[in-house]
């Protein structure tokens, strides 16, 4: 759970950039979700870095969240 650069530096894939083709964005997708599951997580959940500090310094739930299934029980 975090912002883009939060959970690039815990899966150790760097994040997004601009310019990327859907392709490209697909790729790097498929990369942090087996990043993902081979740390044992079964979902990302993305934020705004506005939304994730404030996250962390008050506990305040943002109203908008990605949230990125990657496996299914």
């Amino acid at each position: 759970m975090g912002d883009e650069r939060s959970i690039a530096r815990v899966l150790g894939i760097p994040p997004q950039h601009e310019g990327m083709t859907l392709k490209q964005i697909a790729t790097h997708d498929a990369l942090w979700r087996n990043a993902a599951l081979k740390k044992g997580f079964d979902a990302i959940v993305l934020m705004a870095p506005k939304c994730f500090a404030e996250w962390k310094a008050g506990g305040k739930i943002p109203r908008s969240l990605e949230l990125n299934i990657l496996k299914i029980a």
